[in-house]
């Protein structure tokens, strides 16, 4: 089953671990419930702020193979539908301007 990236709200328990803060990447069965009472929200939607964190996007990009070239642009940036497909929902813009810091290191 699938995984996603979600955005921890308050602490919740995942695969019997409790996470206080952060992300967290489960199973969209394991989420419903945390998503229904509030504790998770989906990664890269916002809870008041507007903008993806860079903890979020780090993660999303550590699900992508980086020998799979469906992964990646042409200019080694990570390609926007293997994002969506990790749980990320962002756009091109926002990949460039978190990427760009990421480059940077």
């Amino acid at each position: 089953m699938t995984k996603q990236i979600y955005k921890v709200r308050q602490p919740v328990k995942v695969a019997g671990k409790i996470i206080k803060a952060g992300t967290v990447s489960c199973t969209q069965q394991e989420a419903a419930p945390l998503l229904k009472n509030g504790s998770l929200i989906e990664a890269g939607t916002s809870a008041g702020d507007g903008e993806i964190s860079m903890e979020v996007f780090a993660e999303a990009v550590a699900q992508l193979d980086t020998e799979n070239s469906e992964h990646w642009t042409n200019a080694g940036a990570p390609d926007i539908k293997a994002l969506n497909k990790a749980g990320l929902k962002i756009s091109a813009a926002e990949r460039d301007a978190l990427w760009a810091e990421v480059d940077k290191d």
